[in-house]
């Protein structure tokens, strides 16, 4: 199997009668589709019996509402994948044929790969995110909180997915669901993510369009769709892209010279920070070692007043013992020391009976 595409869905239910068949007729055909609906409106449900019957290759995840936006209902639908890439559809997003292709060219030689993401304003306007995961810099933006790849763009390898500690789980608060799946995966050491320069989706966000009925929304999926079907019509959007990449590339080339040369002066700050670090380090180790030879010398310095304090104390006891025994035997000699024998003798006697 090519690739495993990933459809999340939780209320928008007829838009899937729009974007599923943009899947189904990708140039990539040996593909299966997983729809993983999270608590979906009954209407989803007939809509999804009906796209189901209509290609085997599609396949319907009937959750119940699971927290978060259901993160881990495609954590458990991926258990199942059997594509040698993964990549993921917006319910109410449009694929263009040849996105599954692009997308499978760019994860030849890479685990995370997204093509060229443009946005549809509601006013029919076509914006981009200049992105190129090859740089440092996108890459600290992302993880720090800042997404230039809308789900429908992004894609990785079903290896790299299994060999991430956690994959799809609930999001935190305060961030989108795609982009803390990107966080994990550019977290990964030595991921290799690559940019494509090709737009090959239509991402048109719910987030601007929200309070529009549902007829709006396929309406303007329908004009989009008869878009992308008009002869030259892509052509002409990938030359546009093309040429406001240049422009904003041109226009923005004085502003990275500097920041270039601002990361040169940071980097060399580090350096000399990294320098002074290393010779505190040693001078650190050489003061160790410096108390280390003063507290054996004082250890050693204690042991020998130790053992000659001993000594000097035993000396003393036995000057003691000798000094009491001659004063003794001086004593006994005298007319008083005599006296004193001759009472002790007298008591040691027994009485006369």
């Amino acid at each position: 199997m090519r690739a495993t595409v990933v459809v999340p869905t939780f209320d928008h239910g007829p838009t899937l009668e729009r974007s599923i068949p943009t899947v189904l007729a990708q140039t990539v055909s040996d593909i299966e589709v997983f729809v993983v609906g999270d608590g979906v409106p009954d209407v989803t449900r007939d809509i999804m019996a009906r796209l189901v019957a209509q290609d085997r290759r599609v396949r319907f995840f009937d959750n119940p509402k699971g927290p978060g936006n259901g993160e881990v209902n495609r954590a458990a639908a991926l258990r199942e994948a059997r594509g040698r890439i993964v990549a993921y559809l917006s319910d109410d997003d449009l694929w263009m044929p040849e996105h599954l292709e692009e997308l499978e060219g760019l994860l030849a030689d890479a685990d995370f790969a997204h093509t060229y993401p443009i946005r549809i304003e509601p006013d029919g306007a076509v914006a981009d995110w200049n992105v190129d995961l090859s740089l440092g810099w996108y890459r600290g933006a992302m993880l720090d909180g800042t997404n230039f790849v809308p789900l429908a763009c992004g894609g990785h390898t079903l290896d790299l997915y299994r060999r991430l500690p956690h994959g799809w789980r609930t999001r935190p608060q305060g961030i989108w669901s795609d982009l803390y799946m990107w966080q994990q995966i550019l977290s990964v050491p030595g991921v290799r993510a690559v940019s494509g320069s090709r737009p090959t989706v239509l991402h048109l966000p719910s987030s601007l369009r929200q309070g529009w009925p549902v007829e709006r929304r396929l309406e303007e999926l329908d004009r989009w769709v008869a878009r992308m079907a008009e002869r030259g019509w892509r052509e002409e959007l990938y030359l546009a892209v093309a040429s406001r990449t240049a422009r904003g590339q041109a226009g923005n080339w004085g502003a990275l010279q500097e920041h270039r040369a601002a990361l040169e002066t940071l980097e060399k700050a580090r350096e000399a920070d990294r320098a002074r670090e290393d010779q505190l380090r040693e001078q650190r180790a050489e003061l160790l070692d410096q108390l280390d030879r003063l507290a054996r010398d004082r250890r050693e310095e204690r042991m020998s007043l130790e053992g000659q304090l001993t000594a000097a104390r035993r000396e003393l006891a036995e000057i003691s013992r000798t000094r009491t025994w001659r004063w003794r035997t001086r004593l006994l000699r005298t007319p008083i020391g005599r006296l004193l024998r001759r009472r002790g003798a007298g008591r040691s006697r027994p009485a006369a009976s």
